[in-house]
């Protein structure tokens, strides 16, 4: 029942004839990079194209997909860049509220049923691009209400190995060796069947040679006797499992043999009563709110283990409540929450993994404070664990999927109404069924789109220009790309969905700029309803000045410069606003400050500390070379970052140091991620800036890098190659740098600079692998050459540009965290924000997201009127309060965690 516009029929309920012409499409999954599956596989969509002769089927390209592309083409797909000739969308996860296309059918799997707050901004975009949003949760039986589609089972199958795995880690961690070591993840067998293989020797050993008799049993609970549930216990059939009932725990600790695994099955009965102390089946489905759980009191103190499957909603009683944490912490030591149900059925689960960093601690008390304990429980909540088993699992879901499509498609009558039924929302409404979730929604306004007529020039066409570009065209708004490169614009006009709407133009900005021709950019300006610059940044001041002439907002993601900010005066009298640091950092790091410094505020808190740091960085999988880093642009402003110098308060102390790299500190711990920290120029100028204490004891910001970064840049610039003054006379690097050309008579001579061994040793690793220095003693080929009369500094960005690059394929890596140390009336604590994204090897990368979203955001922001005339940063609540809802609408979220001290 889907009409040719894409939606579903008039009538959900009434019957339609077959629909001709019509086109579906499967779109490329891109919620993370382990997403491997398919709504359909190629076997499927042959069956669809032959049974419904009409049909088009479009596929977005994939290099994961579990299925490759040649594989859908073969049976008479299409392989298109977008899917904005698709009718209706078909995917697996969710979708990207700024993705999302206008007046479409989408299936996919939405989280949004019960008011998840972390998906409400995707239903609000729903709701405003007038889409129709089928969830596959919600395709059931109409009579028993069973689901019809899922991939549960393979959660379950695979939540109870990685949870195995997970347990494995955590119990060497404290000190047992146990066969779990031997337990790999799901995703690294490649079926079911190859992971029940691996455990059947798992449980093998665990017969022969048992577990460290000082661990006591280990005992797994699995809640649920649903799909998930089925899905976790038919992988035990390998194991020694012994089942006990719940009156059987207390024994195990005096009666047990330790080369067996006991396990029980957790069900309804067994934790839930009434004021009565019983069970009623009936009277729980009717009235929930009537009864509490004796789960953490009765059966979590006896379990190493818990498998998670319950379904849960509101008002439902919890199996565990932050205040169980503490009294259970140090016994169960593994939770795999396969729900995955942010604060459901166990309240301190607040947030989801992924296959990259499974697991976390959950240290929390009943306040929400962090107990520091080392024993706590450890919780893995990885929200797409079907995807460990990707091709068995779309095989299992089209299969289920397939019949009901067809009839849909076909418009045969269908007496469940399945796909009826499970409509969340279609024509800018929520279905009747769903109107409850309004009060969800009511933070989530609407937004008011800029009127058809808004017009944006966009000066430069550089890697942040793409999500700059597809959000303000999504949002109605007319663009003009100028740039001096036009074959990069048009390219990346070329990638865009749809490129209604949006021209391209060249221009020279330096010659536009100029003092002879600022008539001729006033006038370019005066055109458009706002400029957004992404230009270099000695560039914004020519066109701030002309903005405030023409009466033209500006919107830039660089720093404040001075000369920048003695424009205020005549913005305001121009009534203009000029926008600037709406970028990464500066930036998100900017709102997301200045929302926990207003949050403090609130609290009566007094800031004692406060700590930035911020890093684009290869993924480590990517980070193959000495230094660490690899350009998507000029490496020019890496390097001169190197020769600033950094002034900065910590413990109370101010302190100035002539260069970044003379203020290093390592290790640091971030999400896991190994990193030294640089300081980051003037640290003490936001003390002000951000309205801090004058007394604050710490005030911080800096750089992220991998470890060994600052001490190679440290012989870089001890040998010249980050002179900026000097012009390249030198026929070869060596030379340039005045050293031997053989690596064993290069090395001494950078310790008799003063250089130790171990760093000289690196640097000439380094300059190897950049070929500047020979590969060997006795290498035949000569390195490479610098190139001549531009400065040593412009001759060594040239080399790293052309060597330091992203091959395709790879991805970068973006880390931000800052820690506020505070007093409250009460305590003192220390909270820490964090965010890590990852770039897309097939989109944007990391990079690009983080700065050219909020950059986006803030345009919209401009247009619509909301920041007063004037020059500003990001850090009063009416800016950064609605750029962060829409920065957490597209997937930009920090996790917080809070630490009593």
């Amino acid at each position: 029942m889907i009409a040719n516009d894409g939606r579903l029929g008039r009538s959900p309920l009434g019957a339609v004839g077959a629909i001709r012409d019509l086109t579906i499409g499967i779109r490329r999954e891109d919620k993370n990079r382990w997403e491997r599956r398919a709504p359909l596989t190629p076997d499927h969509v042959d069956t669809l194209l032959k049974t419904c002769p009409d049909l088009r089927v479009l596929v977005e390209p994939s290099t994961r997909r579990v299925f490759d592309d040649a594989a859908y083409t073969a049976v008479g797909a299409e392989l298109v860049p977008d899917l904005r000739a698709a009718d209706a969308v078909l995917g697996v996860k969710e979708v990207p509220a700024a993705q999302l296309l206008r007046n479409k059918t989408y299936c996919f799997f939405s989280h949004t049923r019960k008011g998840q707050p972390y998906n409400m901004p995707l239903l609000r975009a729903v709701l405003d691009k007038q889409v129709r949003l089928v969830d596959y949760e919600l395709m059931t039986d109409a009579e028993s209400g069973k689901r019809l589609v899922q991939f549960s089972g393979f959660a379950g199958s695979a939540g109870f190995v990685d949870g195995l795995h997970a347990l494995g880690q955590r119990l060497l961690a404290l000190g047992y060796a146990t066969p779990f070591l031997h337990v790999p993840m799901s995703y690294v067998h490649y079926s079911r069947a190859d992971a029940r293989a691996r455990l059947h020797r798992v449980g093998h050993d665990i017969a022969q040679h048992g577990f460290p008799a000082a661990l006591g049993p280990v005992v797994i609970g699995f809640t649920g006797a649903g799909a998930v549930a089925r899905g976790a216990l038919a992988m035990t059939e390998d194991l020694p499992v012994t089942w006990v009932r719940k009156d059987e725990l207390a024994r195990l600790h005096t009666q047990y043999d330790r080369r067996r695994l006991y396990a029980i099955q957790v069900l309804k009965e067994d934790h839930l009563v009434n004021g009565h102390g019983a069970y009623d089946a009936a009277e729980y489905a009717a009235h929930p709110q009537r009864y509490r759980s004796t789960f953490a009191a009765e059966i979590a103190p006896y379990l190493r283990m818990m498998v998670n499957g319950i379904y849960w909603s509101e008002p439902q009683p919890r199996l565990l409540t932050n205040a169980d944490l503490p009294r259970i912490s140090g016994q169960l030591l593994t939770i795999a929450d396969i729900s995955a149900d942010m604060g459901g059925s166990i309240q301190f689960v607040t947030a989801a993994t992924d296959l990259d960093q499974p697991a976390y601690m959950a240290r929390l008390d009943k306040n929400g404070n962090d107990l520091g304990d080392p024993h706590a429980t450890q919780c893995m909540v990885v929200d797409n664990l079907p995807t460990e088993f990707p091709r068995e699992a779309s095989e299992h879901f089209g299969n289920a999927l397939l019949p009901h499509l067809q009839r849909w498609i076909r418009g045969d009558d269908d007496p469940q109404h399945v796909f009826a039924r499970a409509t969340i929302a279609a024509d800018g409404r929520l279905a009747p069924d769903h109107v409850g979730l309004e009060a969800a929604l009511a933070q989530y306004a609407a937004p008011r789109r800029p009127p058809a007529a808004n017009r944006v020039l966009v000066l430069g066409s550089g890697f942040v220009a793409g999500p700059l570009v597809r959000y303000l065209q999504q949002i109605g708004v007319a663009l003009t790309i100028a740039s001096n490169q036009v074959s990069e614009a048009e390219a990346l006009v070329a990638e865009l969905p749809c490129s209604d709407g949006v021209t391209v133009m060249p221009l020279d900005l330096g010659d536009a700029a100029s003092t002879a021709n600022a008539g001729s950019l006033d006038t370019l300006l005066a055109q458009y309803d706002a400029v957004v610059s992404l230009v270099p940044a000695t560039m914004h001041l020519a066109v701030a000045e002309s903005a405030i002439r023409a009466r033209v907002p500006m919107v830039t993601a660089s720093y404040i410069s001075p000369a920048m900010q003695a424009l205020d005066s005549a913005a305001v009298a121009a009534g203009v606003p000029i926008l600037n640091e709406v970028g990464l950092d500066p930036g998100i790091d900017h709102l997301t400050a200045c929302a926990m410094f207003d949050q403090i505020r609130r609290e009566g808190g007094t800031l004692t500390e406060f700590i930035s740091w911020c890093g684009g960085l290869p993924a480590p999988e990517d980070a193959d070379n000495p230094l660490g880093y690899k350009f998507s642009w000029s490496p020019r402003g890496v390097l001169l970052a190197a020769l600033n110098p950094a002034t900065y308060r910590m413990d109370g102390a101010d302190a100035h140091v002539a260069s970044i790299l003379d203020a290093v500190q390592a290790p640091l711990r971030i999400r896991g991620f190994a990193l030294e920290g640089l300081a980051n120029r003037d640290s003490t100028q936001y003390i002000a800036r951000y309205g801090l204490p004058p007394d604050i004891a710490t005030c911080f910001r800096g750089t992220l890098r991998y470890p060994g970064f600052a001490e190679l840049m440290r012989v870089f610039k001890r040998v010249g190659l980050l002179d900026t003054e000097k012009r390249v006379v030198a026929s070869t690097w060596a030379d340039l740098m005045d050293l031997s050309a053989s690596p064993s008579h290069a090395q001494p001579q950078l310790e008799r600079r003063g250089i130790d061994p171990v760093s000289a040793a690196r640097a000439i690793a380094c300059l190897q692998q950049l070929g500047m220095l020979p590969a060997s003693e006795d290498a035949a080929a000569a390195p490479h050459r610098p190139q001549q009369g531009v400065s040593h500094l412009d001759a060594f960005c040239a080399r790293l540009q052309q060597q330091l690059v992203y091959a395709p394929g790879e991805r970068d890596l973006v880390v931000m965290q800052h820690q506020f140390g505070l007093t409250l009336p009460t305590h003192r604590e220390r909270r820490t924000s964090t965010l890590v994204v990852y770039g897309d090897p097939e989109g944007d990368s990391a990079m690009a997201k983080t700065v050219g979203l909020p950059a986006a955001i803030a345009t919209e922001l401009v247009l619509r009127g909301g920041v007063s005339p004037g020059v500003h940063a990001p850090m009063a609540p009416s800016i950064y309060e609605p750029m962060l809802a829409k920065l957490v609408a597209a997937g930009i979220v920090f996790k917080e965690q809070v630490q009593r001290l």
